[in-house]
């Protein structure tokens, strides 16, 4: 038993040192970039920014979390008190995250999302919120998968290889606390943009105007998506014929980009929580989801 908490322990003193080590102790300045420069940054901050976007939600449910359980509520629910000063570090590691890719993103001469409003269902049961971290935790590590091939500044790479890496440890300490096995396959199921963030929706209730933006023209835009696609929290899903980021290439083959919609997140500010998913549901919808991107990788 001992070894196993100072396992842990040791686990959560490592990561710390891992999302302090990656920050960036010179931030690039924001000078203005040639249209050649513009266009070769556009896949790294629309990958920064999508990461943002989780990172937010992330730093929010423990934040939230970590308000709402005290110490003896966690021991209420069967387990150790030690179990919310881990959960407590995993909050730290969230902010970090969130600084360290803000900083990103404005050196980049970028516009950060900002934190959106979040309803992450949990209630008042301890056992059912270590349940979502679960499922959330191990949303990020296939979105870090699966957004890798679009970063093309190796060293930005690598700090994102430095995050996916903490936050499969996360995953697994997670994983353990609900039952689940730690590292339950050899290779992790990277998740395209557009199925993580139908993934990550049914949290947000609402987001700032700012968020709603791909490659830095606004949703609303006529333009945006070169007028070939949809903009949602991000990302373009092209239109039938349209392919790249900005949907700006025409393909006589089957379009790059995701051919499902989006879920755009629902304002559930009048309180419908018939519109939102439980924590079960969203388990299930990461399971579900996950198999079948992984038996598409064998196609």
């Amino acid at each position: 038993m001992y070894k196993s908490i100072f396992l842990v322990a040791f686990i959560a003193m490592l990561a710390t040192a891992i999302c302090q080590s990656m920050a960036p102790t010179n931030t690039p300045t924001c000078a203005p970039k040639t249209t050649a420069e513009q266009e070769n940054l556009k896949p790294n901050l629309q990958v920064l920014n999508y990461a943002l976007t989780l990172e937010h939600l992330e730093a929010a449910f423990y934040r939230e979390g970590l308000k709402q359980f005290t110490e003896q509520d966690v021991v209420n629910a069967g387990y150790s008190a030690q179990v919310r000063e881990y959960i407590n570090t995993i909050a730290q590691h969230e902010a970090v995250h969130v600084s360290t890719l803000t900083t990103v993103i404005q050196g980049l001469c970028g516009v950060p999302v900002q934190e959106c409003k979040y309803d992450f269902g949990y209630g008042n049961n301890f056992t059912t919120f270590l349940q979502v971290a679960s499922a959330l935790e191990n949303t990020g590590v296939s979105a870090y998968d699966g957004a890798a091939q679009m970063i093309t500044i190796k060293s930005y790479l690598t700090a994102a290889a430095t995050i996916a890496t903490v936050e499969g440890r996360h995953a697994a300490y997670l994983n353990f606390l609900v039952g689940m096995m730690p590292y339950p396959q050899a290779f992790d199921t990277p998740l395209n943009m557009t199925q993580v963030l139908a993934i990550a929706s049914p949290f947000i209730v609402s987001c700032p105007a700012v968020n709603n933006q791909c490659n830095g023209v606004a949703a609303t835009n006529s333009g945006v998506c070169s007028g070939n696609g949809v903009c949602s929290f991000t990302v373009c899903t092209c239109n039938t014929g349209f392919q790249g980021l900005d949907c700006n290439s025409t393909s006589s083959a089957v379009p790059s980009c995701p051919s499902q919609s989006t879920t755009v997140p629902p304002n559930n500010e009048s309180g419908d929580d018939n519109s939102r998913s439980g924590a079960a549901q969203v388990v299930g919808s990461l399971l579900g989801v996950g198999a079948a991107a992984f038996a598409a990788l064998f196609v």
